[in-house]
């Protein structure tokens, strides 16, 4: 009985901890994988962010490189 009651509380024991451990670790995870995902999420979005500005300061320059040079051959058309 002493034996049955130890190996019961052993064993109610080991469930109970490897419950919790597996609860911690499954916690623990999507913790981490929430903060990986928020991270990238906000790492994606500056990305993209820095990305569409230096796109759109890229096409703006390069609209304005070619006004310029449309301007500057239509400046050159009229002088001729």
């Amino acid at each position: 009985m002493y034996d049955y009651a130890l190996t019961a509380e052993l064993s109610a024991k080991t469930s109970i901890f490897a419950y919790a451990l597996t609860a911690e670790l499954s916690v623990n995870t999507s913790m981490y994988a929430y903060a990986l995902t928020a991270e990238l999420s906000v790492k994606t979005s500056i990305y993209a962010y820095a990305l569409t500005a230096e796109l759109s300061v890229k096409t703006s320059m390069y609209a304005y490189a070619l006004t310029a040079e449309q301007s500057a051959n239509a400046s050159i058309l009229l002088m001729h």
